[in-house]
């Protein structure tokens, strides 16, 4: 089981799908490709050499200056912070 983890996280495309999903949750519009690229990176290294910190994803995604401008733009601000402050998990 171990082995098959390991696996299916050092896979190539395993970033780009867990950036989409993540996006979808958080976020609702198309990301840059620069964007994409970004979260990609910070997904294979946090800046502290760990691979898969979904924390460090989460922040870069909801921390960047392109999702910060769209959200307000489109008003995504009051959907995200009602989503946060209900503590709903769904």
């Amino acid at each position: 089981m171990k082995h098959a983890l390991d696996s299916i996280f050092s896979d190539v495309n395993t970033p780009p799908f867990i950036l989409r999903q993540l996006i979808q949750r958080f976020i609702a519009f198309n990301p840059s490709p620069a964007f994409a690229a970004l979260i990609g990176a910070v997904f294979a290294n946090n800046g502290s050499g760990i691979r898969d910190d979904v924390g460090a994803v989460i922040n870069a995604i909801l921390l960047d200056a392109e999702v910060l401008y769209a959200m307000l733009a489109t008003d995504q601000c009051a959907r995200l912070w009602v989503w946060f402050l209900s503590g709903d998990d769904q």
